[in-house]
């Protein structure tokens, strides 16, 4: 029963997190936590610590984050390959904001050699069901890490590949996580000043979701309202609705 519980708490935190409900996603990991420290099961305590560090992380406190992943790390130092593919990318976010470049570009390095791992087999992960998954967290990693960093040159071509991965002709069911994936994409073009994809991108995540989420949908009105004088962007920020978030 505890087992059951840490599960069903992890997808809760899950979906709650893929709508942008910080908070509430933050109370479920904590549950799972608990419940798979009290079942003795140490890899699902990782995933759930793991997970909550992500949404620390979202949260913007990146020094919390870190504290999270090396409590995780220590619980279950043989991690499954998609709780390693995770830590390593929440852990090179959080160095990013905190503009620790070199320990930023080693936990990308080892977010990839998890990618590979998982690539080899798929199956162990849990998470075969979405093949594009592993691509799409590495994209994330390597875009968010260096948007932070001030390089968002570098972070193009990763916008690129999770922008077409999710909106790709004949691609599989989109996933709960996709309208906060594109976070990232229209926050690193605008970065790039590239203002035309930034709205393209908005008006994809739009098309792609139908009625966004209210807080998801509060988020990216808040990164356009900056740049409100500019058609495109007012345009995409109109297409989001009038709508405030709960």
């Amino acid at each position: 029963l505890l087992l059951l519980s840490a599960r069903t708490a992890l997808l809760c935190s899950g979906f709650s997190c893929a709508l942008g409900e910080l908070t509430g996603a933050e109370q479920h990991a904590l549950t799972a936590v608990r419940a798979a420290a009290a079942a003795g099961d140490r890899g699902i305590s990782a995933t759930a610590m793991t997970q909550l560090a992500r949404h620390h992380l979202l949260a913007g406190s990146a020094a919390d984050a870190l504290g999270l992943l090396r409590a995780a790390r220590t619980a279950a130092p043989d991690l499954p390959t998609a709780t390693a593919l995770e830590l390593h990318n929440c852990e090179a976010s959080a160095f990013a904001q905190l503009g620790r470049a070199t320990e930023a570009a080693r936990a990308l390095d080892l977010a990839a050699e998890a990618f590979t791992s998982a690539e080899a087999d798929r199956a162990a992960t849990g998470t075969a069901t979405d093949p594009e998954a592993y691509r799409r967290f590495v994209a994330i990693g390597r875009a968010s890490v260096w948007t932070f960093l001030g390089r968002p040159a570098k972070a193009r071509p990763q916008l690129a590949v999770l922008a077409n991965s999710l909106t790709a002709s004949g691609s599989s069911t989109p996933s709960p996580y996709s309208a906060l994936w594109f976070l990232y994409v229209v926050n690193g073009h605008l970065a790039l000043n590239e203002l035309d994809v930034a709205a393209d991108a908005v008006h994809r995540v739009r098309a792609l979701t139908g009625e966004l989420p209210p807080v998801l949908a509060s988020d990216l009105r808040h990164l356009l309202a900056p740049h409100r004088h500019e058609r495109l962007l007012r345009e995409a920020a109109d297409d989001l609705g009038t709508a405030s978030a709960p």
